[in-house]
C-alpha cells in the first residue's frame, strides 16, 4: 500500500480547510436530519437507533456535533456570515453551555461583533470556562470532608454576580450623567431602586463590621 506524499505548508493548509468546511458539512446535515426527524421517515424508533445504524455513531456525539450546528447558526444569524464558526473545533464549543452560548450570541448581538472577530470571542469565553472548571476541580481536590460542590457552585454563582454588580456601579459616569440618560417612560425598570439601595447600605454595614 502505498503512502500519502509528505505536505508542504501550502498543500496541508489546503486540505485542513477542506476536512474543516467537510466538518461543518456534516454538523449541519446531522441537524437538518434531527429536525426533520429523518429517523421516522426510514423507519427507526427513535434517533439514537437512527444514528447508530446509519453512521455508526452514538447518540450522545450526534447531539454535541448538532448543539455546534446550532451554535455556528444562531451566529450566522447575528452576523450574517455562514462561515462565522468554520474555523472553530467542535471539541472547544462542546465545553460551553448553554448559558454561555446564550452569553456569547448576546454579546455578538449587542456590541456588534464584527464577524473576523467572533472566533476570538469565543475562545475568550470557552478559555474563561476551562479557567473557571479548573479552578473548582483544585478547590474540590482541597476540600475537607463533607465539602458540598453544589453548594460552592452556587455561592460562586452569587458571589461572582455581586463582585460585577458592584465593579459596575463602580465605574458608572456621574450620577448626573446617567440621571440625563434615563428617559422617563423607562423609570419603570428603576422601581427596585429603593430596595437595592437599602441591601447596599445593610450589606456595606456588616462587611464593616466584619472587617
Amino acid at each position: 500500500m502505498s503512502l500519502s506524499p509528505v505536505l508542504n505548508e501550502k498543500s496541508a493548509r489546503a486540505l485542513t480547510q477542506r476536512i474543516r468546511d467537510s466538518a461543518e458539512v456534516l454538523w449541519s446535515l446531522l441537524l437538518k436530519a434531527h429536525d426533520g426527524k429523518a429517523w421516522k421517515a426510514l423507519g427507526y424508533g427513535s434517533w439514537a437507533a437512527y444514528v447508530e445504524g446509519e453512521f455508526d455513531m452514538t447518540k450522545q456525539r450526534a447531539n454535541q456535533l448538532i448543539r455546534h450546528a446550532r451554535f455556528a447558526g444562531q451566529l450566522t444569524e447575528v452576523t450574517g456570515v455562514e462561515t462565522t464558526v468554520s474555523t472553530l473545533p467542535e471539541g472547544a464549543t462542546r465545553t460551553l453551555t448553554e448559558d454561555q452560548r446564550d452569553e456569547v450570541v448576546e454579546r455578538v448581538r449587542s456590541e456588534r461583533i464584527p464577524p473576523e472577530q467572533v472566533e476570538v470571542i469565543v475562545r475568550e469565553t470557552v478559555a474563561k470556562a476551562q479557567e473557571d472548571r479548573q479552578a473548582i476541580a483544585d478547590l474540590n481536590a482541597r476540600a475537607p470532608e463533607g465539602f458540598d460542590p453544589r453548594a460552592e457552585d452556587a455561592r460562586i454563582s452569587v458571589t461572582h454576580r455581586f463582585y460585577e454588580a458592584v465593579q459596575t456601579l463602580a465605574e458608572m459616569p456621574s450620577v448626573d450623567e446617567v440621571k440625563a440618560l434615563v428617559p422617563e417612560y423607562q423609570r419603570y425598570r428603576l422601581k427596585a431602586l429603593p430596595d437595592a439601595l437599602s441591601w447596599l447600605e445593610d450589606f456595606y454595614e456588616e462587611w464593616e463590621v466584619a472587617s
